[in-house]
Formats: structure tokens, C-alpha cells, sequence
């Protein structure tokens, strides 16, 4: 049977228009079958016993490819261009999660015996007539039930196979896809004896899942959201977490479905997941305006995977993927995060304390309100000027008359002997009340210094620029603020923050 969707008149029970954007929500405007073909439907069931590959889709969005045949490896993917273009002459939305899946097909009757789907759901987007999205992102061809299947049991069988593309839009539609197209012809060679590419050892189980490497997670490149840095986390064993996981969108546009099927937390031993959870209240609203925030509360507490246990104690690894609505998506995963830490304690009511890094003010605004993490240590100015680093040992060269602009600091130390790691610092300098320059710096993996009690170091802030980006001469008086952070590593196991604080003090530059 074939698809033809038809545009009817826009009236009281036609399409709507989406609030701010003027795209046409599909799904009410478009005559077709008796159910939405939507993405979080696409399941290794329901490609699997698709069958309408022969005949052609008809469809207003129209599937291409220009990188015609492709040839790859069992359990191997390769990058692979596909093309979804809207044809009609009103704006479109396609939903959250809708991407292309890859077809294997056989016989006359094109029958599905491999599929390979795309490695990130993406989010909703909203796509102008004529205009065209592109999913280059495909993960390995698996094998059907009833297809041929490689050694693994997992992937498709070595041989040569027709290729389509099927893609689910939210429409009405007969079966689980709203466009296909054939794209060619797809060749699935044996795995190199020795070298070359291997397929990762938990290919056979869905990603995410017990056993798994968080290596597979998506890297979910060119979404708006974003998740935030992950902060280090400190679980008490059996009991709810509280990770304070938030997602923004950076986009210019509002997103309909942004949430999905809300966060999952993945925790991982060694690179491999012992224990997923999500979130435990109610999800925020799906939509998500251009620059607004969603944040998830408590998770449900942790169980070990393998043994259906409390997740023991120990020191972990965790990140945090928006999951698809159906679980059983071909697709189980959009935008994510990695390089959470996690501690698990079995002491009750366990805390752990976090310094905030201070919220320095950007270069051209006002620093009157500006307010520094009570708590901190302090640093005082101990020099102005300019100057430049020795070559050979790294000493401070001060009043170099070509030199950098450069605030020197000591800071004293109050805290308990312990190792610390430089971790970078940000101050800016005030004249009138608005930033006119600014310095930030961020270090990782550095050396550690064992600091004793009451002992004082010094740091000097350079690469400083103006408000343009460029290297900036201070000549004059200004008020310098700001903060230096080193990092330790806690009592709990995980990575910690020192902040010696500079508040606003004074500053002279000779001309």
C-alpha cells in the first residue's frame, strides 16, 4: 500500500500551529493511516517486521543519500549521509527522537533482515519548505530474528544486502515509518583476522544496559541541550541521591519535547555500568524555551545490576543520558554527559562539603553585587606591574617593561596538610564600577604540592584581555577581584575544591 500524505485545509479540527514558530504540527495535519507513526515506536520489533520497503512511501519528506553504497565490517559502523527534505511549502516540526534508521533487505519482497540505528535520538526541530536535515550517525547493522546472523549472534551476517532508509515523523501512517527510500546497496565483509577494526566486546547487549561501556553512550554532537558539568556526588547505600542534574538549552529556538523520557543515571566500575537509575519525581515539562533550564531532583537509590543488591561501597564512575520514552527504542539514547563522580558510603547520614567556585562578573558588566563563597580562604595583592616567566625555570621575572600585565597573590592557607592541584583561576579588573578586563584559566591533571597549615603561596594572574578578546595593557587604578581554585581529593574519595577568594582591592598599573 502506499502513503500518500495529503495537506488538508487548515479549520477548527486541521493542523495547528506551533506557538511562536508557524510550523504545522503534522501529526493533525495529514490524512494517512490509522495510527502516528512515532519515533519512540521504533523498536527492534516493529523494524523488524516492517514490510513495506518495495513499495514507494509517497511521502511529503523525501529520504536521500550521497554516499550511495556502503561496505563495512560485522559489528562495524561507518559515518554514512542521509538526507530528510521537506518538500511542501509550510514549515514542519519533526518530534524529539525522529531519526533515520538504516534497512537491510533481501528478495523481491524486500524483506527486513538487518537494521542499524542511528547512535543518538535527537531533539525536536523545526524544518522551513525546501530545506533539508542530515543524520551521518549510524551504530552497527544488527540481525533480525529471522535474518542471517554473524557469529556473534548479534550482527548481521556477512553478505550483500539491499539498503533503505526509514524514518518515523509522527504522522499518520499504516506501519512504523512515515518516509523510507532505497539508498543502494549495503556489503558486510568478515572481521579482520588480526588488527584493524573489532567490534566491542558487549556489542551484543543494548547500550546502556548491565555489563556495558559507557564508552557507547551517544556523544550526541550538534543538539541544543546540553547537560551541565557533573558534580561530584557523595550516596549513602540504599538510599535516594540527589546529583542536582540540570539540562538547558543553548538554541535559538523553544523545544517541544526536550526531556524525552527523562534522565538516566549510569554508574560504571572499571568503565562498565553496575547500576542505572532514574529520576525519582515527576519530570518537568517537556518543552523547553531558548536559554531556559530543566533541573531533575532526588534519583531512586542504587542497585547493583548484577546481583539485584544495594550498590556496594566504593568510588564510581557515573553519567547521565536523556533516555528515549519507549525503552525499546532502536535509538535509547539523546544527549549526554560523562565524568561524574561517585562515592557510596554505608554511613548513615553522611555529607560532604562543596565550595562553590564565586560568580565573577563578565567583562563590560557591573561588579556591584558581586559576592564571594563565605567560607573561602583569602589572598592578598602583593604585585602589580608587568612581567614575564624565565624560560628555563619558570620564575617570575617582575617590572619587564615588555612584560605582561600580571596581579601577583599570596594566598594563605588555613586548611588541613593536604595535597592540592593547581586548578586554574578567574579574576577580573573594575574601573567605574563595570569590568574592562578579565583573566580565566582552567588546569586539570596537574602535579600535586603538599601545603602545611598556615602556609602561603603565591600565584600570578596573567593573560589578562579587554572586553574584545585582546591582550590588555593596564595603565592607571583599577579594582581587581576574583578567585584561585585548587583540587584535592576528599576523604570520601572524590574530587574536592579549594577557593582562596580575592575581594575587591585596589590596584595600580605605572603608565
Amino acid at each position: 500500500m502506499t502513503h500518500k500524505l495529503r495537506r488538508v485545509i487548515v479549520a477548527a479540527t486541521g493542523a495547528t500551529l506551533l506557538a511562536g514558530t508557524g510550523a504545522l504540527a503534522v501529526n493533525q495535519g495529514y490524512l494517512g493511516g490509522g495510527h502516528e507513526a512515532e519515533p519512540h515506536d521504533v523498536t527492534a520489533r516493529t523494524v523488524c517486521g516492517w514490510r513495506d520497503a518495495g513499495t514507494p512511501s509517497d511521502s511529503s519528506a523525501t529520504l536521500a543519500s550521497v554516499s550511495g553504497d556502503l561496505v563495512l565490517q560485522v559489528g562495524g559502523s561507518v559515518p554514512y549521509r542521509v538526507q530528510l527534505t521537506h518538500t511542501e511549502q509550510h514549515p514542519v516540526e519533526v518530534p524529539a527522537g525522529s531519526a533515520p534508521v538504516l534497512v537491510a533487505t533481501t528478495g523481491v519482497e524486500a524483506t527486513v533482515v538487518g537494521y542499524a540505528p542511528a547512535t543518538a535520538a535527537p531533539e525536536s526541530r523545526t524544518v522551513a519548505a525546501g530545506a533539508a536535515l542530515e543524520h551521518a550517525d549510524f551504530g552497527a547493522f544488527v540481525a533480525c530474528p529471522d535474518g542471517p546472523a554473524a557469529e556473534d549472534g548479534t550482527h548481521l551476517a556477512p553478505g550483500s544486502y539491499e539498503l533503505y532508509a526509514a524514518q518515523a515523523l509522527g504522522w499518520k501512517a499504516d506501519g512504523p515509518f512515515n518516509t523510507w527510500a532505497r539508498l543502494g546497496a549495503v556489503s558486510v565483509t568478515p572481521q579482520l583476522a588480526r588488527g584493524g577494526f573489532q567490534p566491542a566486546a558487549d556489542a551484543h547487549l543494548p547500550v546502556g544496559t548491565c555489563g556495558t561501556s559507557l564508552d557507547r553512550l551517544p556523544q550526541a554532537a550538534g543538539q541544543s541541550t546540553s547537560f551541565d558539568e557533573l558534580d561530584p556526588v557523595l550516596a549513602v547505600v540504599g538510599e535516594p541521591l540527589e546529583p542536582g542534574v540540570t539540562l538547558t538549552n543553548h538554541g535559538a529556538h523553544a523545544l517541544t519535547d526536550a526531556v524525552l523520557g527523562g534522565p538516566a543515571l549510569l554508574v560504571a566500575q572499571d568503565g562498565l555500568v553496575v547500576a542505572r537509575a532514574s529520576s525519582a519525581g515527576a519530570l518537568p515539562a517537556p518543552g523547553l524555551g531558548a536559554g531556559q533550564t530543566a533541573s531533575f531532583g532526588s534519583f531512586k537509590a542504587l542497585e547493583d545490576c548484577r546481583t539485584g543488591d544495594a550498590l556496594a561501597p566504593g568510588v564510581y564512575e557515573y553519567a547521565v543520558a536523556l533516555q528515549a520514552r519507549n525503552p525499546e527504542a532502536v535509538t535509547p539514547f539523546g544527549t549526554t554527559v560523562r565524568g561524574g563522580a561517585l562515592a557510596v558510603t554505608a554511613t548513615a547520614g553522611a555529607t560532604r562539603v562543596e565550595v562553590a567556585r564565586p560568580e565573577i562578573p563578565v567583562c563590560g558588566a557591573s561588579a556591584a553585587d558581586v559576592q564571594l563563597a563565605a567560607g573561602s580562604d583569602s589572598g592578598a595583592v602583593v604585585y602589580t606591574g608587568r612581567a614575564t616567566r624565565h624560560v628555563q625555570t619558570g620564575t617570575l621575572l617582575r617590572d619587564v617593561p615588555d612584560g605582561e600585565t600580571t596581579v601577583e597573590l599570596e594566598l594563605a592557607y588555613t586548611g588541613p596538610e593536604r595535597a592540592l592541584s593547581d586548578g586554574g583561576h578567574h579574576a577580573v579588573l573594575v574601573r567605574d564600577g563595570v569590568v574592562v578586563a578579565s583573566t580565566a584559566q582552567t588546569i586539570q591533571n596537574a602535579a600535586p604540592t603538599t601545603w602545611a597549615t598556615g602556609s602561603a603561596h603565591l600565584v600570578a594572574l596573567q593573560g589578562w584581555t579587554d572586553c574584545d578578546g585582546a591582550p590588555f595593557v593596564a595603565e592607571g587604578q583599577y579594582t581587581a577581584l576574583g578567585f584561585v581554585e585548587h583540587t584535592y581529593v576528599d576523604e570520601w574519595g572524590l574530587p574536592a575544591r579549594h577557593v582562596t577568594t580575592l575581594a575587591p582591592t585596589p590596584v595600580s598599573f605605572a603608565p
